[in-house]
């Protein structure tokens, strides 16, 4: 493939990127995804980046069912504050995962076993979210 000294086409380099994605290494930097001067393309949604997103929408339902729970006690103060605080907490890591995801891209094997793992951890957080009564009671 020759190239102009210092001019390298689009096909060229979506070429390049081609090649080098069947070398897949344990490690490699995030790349930028897109460069301010190139046009935008439109960004599709992997089946991971469903699924974590759908961990979320179980993280949204457990804090509902704070609310509730709250609400049926008669107790607002504690688990307002304790639904809001988890809620806040989660929420800051889906919207970090979401703006990375949309800045970079990673195709290495270290990216992809660190989002099992978050995936999982989020996972385990959002299936032990208790109500503060059951907190206290239980002593968790």
């Amino acid at each position: 493939m020759a190239l102009i000294k210092g001019k390298v086409s689009k096909i060229q380099r979506l070429f390049a990127e081609k090649i080098k994605a069947k070398k897949r290494k344990f490690y490699r930097p995030p790349a930028v995804r897109q460069r301010w001067d190139e046009e935008q393309e439109e960004l599709e949604n992997t089946w991971g980046e469903l699924f974590f997103d759908l961990i979320f929408v179980a993280v949204a339902f457990k804090v509902g069912d704070l609310i509730v729970a709250d609400f049926e006690l008669g107790k607002y103060d504690r688990g307002l504050l304790f639904a809001y605080s988890t809620f806040v907490i989660l929420y800051d890591a889906w919207q970090d995962r979401t703006l990375f995801l949309s800045r970079f891209v990673t195709d290495d094997s270290f990216h992809k076993l660190l989002d099992i793992i978050s995936g999982f951890v989020t996972a385990v957080m959002a299936f032990s979210i208790v109500t503060p009564e059951e907190f206290f009671i239980h002593g968790r």
